[in-house]
């Protein structure tokens, strides 16, 4: 009897021995595998920051509507820039009837004015736009370009009123009129005769509209002692 109980006490020891370490191994075990799936669940969600340059542009305000070309403007870029410069086809160039005040008159200074206005009129259906100085020059008989216009802002018989300085941007619409004066002066000195002042004028100018290349010539006589001067192109009322 007393064998058996010792040999019952052995038995608890050992089992005892070989029991608590595998249970402490167990419990730490169970211990850390939670920590790793609660480290491994989702977080809180965070309000999102501003989109920054490496965000993808939407494809939904970049792609053409469906049927459009992928080219094809939004807008119209003719429309969002209004009318455009007029093109040769679009002008009628021609002199101007109407009377100029002081014209070939002579002036306090004891020299004559001689001016030509020349009118540009919108012989198109469409709206278009002149601004700045048309080309001007002075041709002999056989056509040869013999002076170019000096580019002035006013003068005494014509062009911007005074204290315009800033070039206008004349708006023509169909059948609308602009103008440029063409003006010079007697460049004789006073009471002295020059050599050639009083032979007879060159035949002919040249005038070419803004932004255009094809010039106009007219049958208007220029006296060879005078200046030559072209002034900024300016809205007009259609010559009666």
């Amino acid at each position: 009897m007393e064998r058996t109980v010792q040999t019952r006490s052995t038995a608890f020891r050992v089992l005892t021995a070989l029991t608590l370490p595998t249970l402490i191994l167990l419990t730490a075990g169970c211990s850390s595998s939670h920590h790793a799936t609660a480290g491994a669940g989702p977080s809180t969600p965070s309000t999102p920051g501003p989109a920054t340059s490496s965000s993808p542009t939407s494809t939904v305000t970049t792609s053409p509507p469906p049927g459009a070309s992928s080219s094809s403007p939004a807008t119209s870029s003719g429309s969002a820039a209004g009318p455009v410069a007029c093109a040769e086809s679009q002008l009628r160039a021609s002199i101007d009837p109407r009377h100029i005040p002081g014209n070939d008159v002579k002036g306090t200074d004891g020299r004559i004015q001689h001016a030509v206005l020349v009118d540009f009129a919108n012989t198109s259906a469409t709206t278009c736009t002149l601004y700045g100085y048309p080309g001007a020059a002075i041709v002999d008989a056989s056509g040869h370009q013999l002076q170019q216009a000096k580019r002035t802002l006013r003068g005494p018989l014509g062009g911007l009123p005074p204290g315009t300085s800033g070039l206008p941007t004349v708006t023509l619409a169909p059948r609308g009129y602009a103008a440029a004066f063409v003006e010079g002066e007697d460049q004789r000195e006073i009471g002295a005769a020059q050599a050639g002042c009083d032979a007879p004028k060159y035949p002919r100018i040249l005038i070419t509209p803004p932004n255009t290349k094809v010039p106009v010539p007219f049958t208007v006589g220029w006296p060879k002692c005078y200046s030559f001067q072209v002034h900024p192109v300016r809205a007009v009322s259609a010559p009666s």
